[in-house]
């Protein structure tokens, strides 16, 4: 699954691909490689997000990294630009989705999106956002945090099975220092390069009720031009 902005600015597609006929390869033969385009809630190109000291970190754009293909579903996150009601300025923040498929013969026959939504924070960014699935259909999301107040953080949020929404974003671990990275000096362009990865899967040996995710913060000083870290977290769905 694909997100679809070829201009950069907003857009309200989705991109569904299949993959069949995968054997023909070990015989010498081709694969089978099939898409849909389907319309989903509208997603767009994210602003940098501030941070203490008037940095900005990099938000790239609205790609989607992780996707996963869960009990016949494809869950996915992007970091998009949001206007929260109340709030002067525009944000980023979280995009996710959930697709059903399904093949007509050897290709996809179509895709709907089964459910969707937003995870944002008044006055804040999030950025960079991975989501997984428990057996039980509870869902775990992951991202960093930013504000003009606030130094960048590892945070997350849960979405209870059977429930149309994600709960309060909840702080895992807290940012305690400035960006110190080569990318935040003028010279390089004055916007700090923020890892453009998050990360979270299920972990099989606990009948998938354990979920671990990481994402970068600032964990301290470190070396003069590199202090981020990854927070890696473990979570009970």
């Amino acid at each position: 699954m694909n997100s679809l902005d070829p201009n950069g600015t907003f857009d309200n597609r989705l991109g569904v691909w299949a993959i069949t006929g995968r054997d023909k390869v070990g015989k010498g033969g081709m694969p089978n490689l099939s898409s849909v385009v389907i319309t989903s809630e509208a997603y767009g190109f994210p602003p940098h997000a501030q941070s203490p000291h008037n940095e900005l970190l990099d938000t790239d754009d609205d790609r989607m990294q992780q996707v996963q293909f869960i009990d016949g579903q494809l869950w996915s996150s992007l970091t998009t630009a949001i206007t929260i009601p109340g709030d002067p300025q525009t944000r980023s923040a979280a995009a996710w989705f959930a697709v059903q498929p399904h093949l007509a013969g050897n290709v996809i026959g179509g895709a709907k999106v089964s459910s969707q939504g937003y995870v944002d924070m008044l006055g804040s960014y999030l950025l960079y956002p991975a989501i997984q699935v428990s057996p039980d259909g509870t869902a775990v999301m992951t991202m960093s945090l930013s504000a003009a107040s606030v130094f960048p953080s590892a945070v997350y949020t849960v979405k209870p099975a059977g429930n149309a929404s994600f709960g309060a974003v909840q702080v895992a671990a807290a940012g305690i220092d400035r960006v110190r990275e080569f990318a935040c000096l003028p010279k390089f362009g004055g916007v700090c390069r923020w890892g453009d990865y998050s990360a979270a899967v299920i972990d099989p040996s606990n009948d998938g009720k354990t979920i671990w995710m990481a994402t970068e913060y600032i964990p301290g000083p470190g070396y003069t031009h590199t202090n981020w870290g990854t927070r890696v977290m473990e979570i009970q769905a």
